[in-house]
């Protein structure tokens, strides 16, 4: 039995004329009794997860979109991305349905095939990647996961190679570490680092990154329901029981997004830079971090893990661009 748990967006689950009432100083719609203290109502954004980030190339097509160590994309180029993945990722038969795997750190590969799986039509099942192969087994079994995409690193791929005889899955998408890194950086790590690298076969189970974006840019795109169709199931951590599969519509993550921008006040509103240290494949960090930044624009700044002088160097070589870094209390200590 799956052990799925259905979330309502909103109060009225389904309709279409959701709404959120805000006050016009935009950072408090109650007060602590409960009180409604709203003076004005809007309609709260209601669209495919994908839209956002088709608008934000549309309207920021030449600035920066993401950086990882250094290396760096404009929104035009991750649209193309996105776009030509969404078309490999058909190609391999995503659609409604799907549930499509990420086990991956943040990397620009994270950022690019999360909307290119939801703009073929498919479910993002998010995976922890140091995750021991039996939470893996578990959660690929209770979501139906049937293809993953991961890095081609020995810390995360052979735990989800041996996935591939156990379970439902059945493709694994392989990201290239050294593909991402700047060039100079790149070239030391395919040779200072070859022995953390993993050897993966050729063969029909396996599909690498570039093969995934060799298929185009064009494929009839389903039409998509926001209020009703599944843009992701994100596990809980299992701390009072078994993991469970929250389902989060499109219309679960775009209210989300449109209730946080609501709360920036309007001349905080600025493209800037959006510092990514907590994991992507974390609700918090997926809702807050990479779906608001790219609502608003912004430059995601990449880090592959939490590590104190990592981030306060990143910051200041990003510096002015970095004005925001979500973080949870406990890094705040």
């Amino acid at each position: 039995m799956l052990n799925f748990v259905r979330l309502a967006w909103c109060s009225g689950q389904g309709s279409s004329e959701a709404r959120i009432k805000m006050k016009d100083t935009g950072h408090e719609a109650w007060d602590g009794e409960g009180k409604d203290m709203s003076v004005e109502s809007r309609q709260i954004l209601v669209k495919p997860v994908y839209a956002l980030l088709d608008e934000a190339v549309a309207h920021y097509t030449n600035s920066p979109a993401m950086d990882f160590l250094g290396r760096s994309w404009t929104y035009k180029e991750l649209g193309d991305q996105v776009s030509r993945a969404a078309a490999g990722f058909r190609h391999l038969g995503v659609r409604k349905g799907v549930r499509v795997g990420l086990c991956l750190p943040n990397t620009p590969y994270f950022v690019v095939c999360y909307y290119a799986i939801l703009k073929a039509g498919g479910t993002v099942v998010n995976y922890n990647p140091l995750y021991v192969e039996r939470e893996l087994k578990n959660q690929i079994l209770d979501s139906g996961t049937s293809i993953m995409v991961t890095l081609d690193l020995k810390q995360i791929y052979p735990k989800v190679a041996a996935m591939l005889d156990e379970t439902s899955l059945d493709r694994i998408v392989v990201c290239s570490m050294t593909d991402i890194l700047p060039k100079l950086k790149g070239m030391m790590y395919s040779v200072l680092k070859r022995s953390e690298l993993a050897d993966i076969p050729e063969d029909l189970r396996h599909v690498s990154f570039g093969r995934l974006l060799g298929s185009g840019t064009r494929f009839r795109e389903e039409v998509c329901n926001p209020t009703q169709d599944i843009a992701v199931l994100q596990y809980t951590g299992g701390t009072t029981g078994v993991p469970k599969g929250a389902v989060l519509t499109h219309a679960n993550l775009t209210a989300n997004v449109d209730q946080l921008r609501s709360i920036i006040p309007a001349d905080a509103v600025s493209k800037g830079g959006m510092v990514c240290a907590l994991p992507l494949f974390h609700v918090f960090a997926m809702t807050a971090a990479m779906n608001l930044g790219i609502h608003l624009g912004c430059e995601l700044i990449l880090l592959p893990r939490f590590e104190l002088k990592q981030v306060m160097k990143t910051i200041g070589r990003k510096r002015p661009r970095a004005t925001r870094c979500q973080q949870s209390p406990r890094l705040q200590r």
